[in-house]
Formats: C-alpha cells, sequence, structure tokens
C-alpha cells in the first residue's frame, strides 16, 4: 500500500489527467491516507485533506473527475463521499429544471 502521495508513481501517462499531477495532494510529506478517511478518528486529517484541497490549483478538474468517473471513495476536489454524492443530485436538479 502507498503510505505517501510522492510514492505514487509520475511516469504514468495520465493521458487526459494530466492535471493530477499538479495536485496539492501530491507534494512532499503528505500522507495518502488523509484522503481516504475510514473512521471519526481519522476525520481530523480529513480535515486538513480539505483545507490542503480548498488551496489546490486543481481542485476543480479534480472534482469534476470524481463527479464523473465516479470516484466513490475518499476525498476528491475538496469533498468527502456523501458531499459528492450530494453534489450530483443537486447537479441533476438543476438540469432537470432546466429542460421544463
Amino acid at each position: 500500500m502507498v503510505s505517501n502521495v510522492q510514492d505514487l508513481p509520475r511516469t504514468v501517462d495520465y493521458g487526459p489527467m494530466d492535471w493530477i499531477k499538479l495536485g496539492a495532494c501530491r507534494e512532499a510529506g503528505r500522507d495518502s491516507s488523509w484522503w481516504y478517511p475510514k473512521s471519526v478518528s481519522d476525520l481530523q486529517h480529513a480535515a486538513v485533506a480539505m483545507s490542503v484541497c480548498r488551496q489546490c490549483p486543481v481542485q476543480a478538474e479534480c472534482l469534476e473527475h470524481a463527479l464523473n468517473v465516479p470516484e466513490v471513495h475518499g476525498i476528491w476536489g475538496g469533498l468527502m463521499e456523501k458531499d459528492r454524492r450530494m453534489e450530483v443530485r443537486r447537479r441533476a436538479g438543476k438540469d432537470f429544471y432546466r429542460r421544463r
């Protein structure tokens, strides 16, 4: 298991996901487990991860990726899974009213 984000391979061709290499979460010293909380005790680290996301230059791209794939685990684009599900429903509701 990868314990630090900087340990992720950097030679992979991400194709249309080149933005991922610019993520603040990839900076040295960031523990990737912070973006994947498993228990209530992990929530403090998750809060730190979300604050990193708020300052990230590719937050919007990350969130769009997570909503479109959809990523079901972890923090992506500054949102936890439940928050992304709510965002998907919110966007679906806007589309419903636009079509009428």
